[in-house]
């Protein structure tokens, strides 16, 4: 089976990397700024073209192919995918030494990864389902299921956000995981299609756009 995200931002090598609040490597569109849903919410006249300052450079294993990362109690969180090769991973920040490790079964391909409730949650790309894990022990605790992609996903303490790749946002319920509303992000009335990895920051949301530096 073909395997996708050979194309994206890299670091160390592999994988897309954007880090809540503190480590942020390449520009990035900040969608909820610049860009309007079909609601109306957030409505400006022009997008905004935002740059990033990177605060620090860290170690990380290249070979990792990197699908979701979060920082929670001065801890990396990775989930890293392809076929054969996915996992959950802890790190440790400063020297990028994996401390724990959870491997997925082989027909798992690793995607974006949240927490919520010292709860973290793995999606999968087309397998429709995403693991739940204790954080600290990094012990299974459960399932959800969910229909169509899996890419991103962030939670901002109240909903989980996913993205499968469209320019559709699905909004989860944290415990069920049903999806309770869906949003279409457009930018000057066009959709934006391919949103990728997501980070919630506050009230808003950061998406990178697959196979661009936005």
């Amino acid at each position: 089976m073909a395997q996708r995200r050979t194309n994206v931002f890299t670091f160390g090598g592999k994988g897309i990397v954007l880090m809540r609040r503190c480590l942020t490597l390449l520009l990035i569109l900040l969608v909820a700024a610049c860009c309007r849903e079909s609601t109306g919410r957030g409505m400006v006249d022009k997008p905004l073209l935002k740059s990033i300052q990177v605060l620090a450079a860290y170690p990380h294993d290249p070979d990792a192919f990197t699908q979701g990362l979060l920082l929670h109690k001065g801890l990396l969180y990775e989930s890293t995918g392809l076929y054969g090769a996915s996992e959950l991973r802890k790190i440790e920040t400063q020297t990028g030494v994996v401390l724990q490790r959870r491997i997925l079964p082989s027909e798992y391909f690793g995607e974006g990864l949240a927490i919520a409730d010292h709860r973290l949650v793995q999606l999968t790309w087309r397998e429709e389902t995403a693991f739940i894990y204790d954080a600290d022990s990094l012990e299974p605790l459960g399932r959800f299921t969910y229909e169509g992609e899996g890419w991103g996903l962030c939670c901002d303490g109240e909903f989980f956000y996913r993205s499968d790749g469209s320019d559709r946002l699905f909004i989860h319920d944290p415990h069920t995981f049903d999806v309770l509303d869906v949003r279409r992000v457009t930018c000057e009335g066009e959709p934006v299609e391919g949103l990728n990895e997501l980070e919630c920051v506050g009230a808003s949301i950061y998406a990178n756009i697959y196979t661009t530096n936005h």
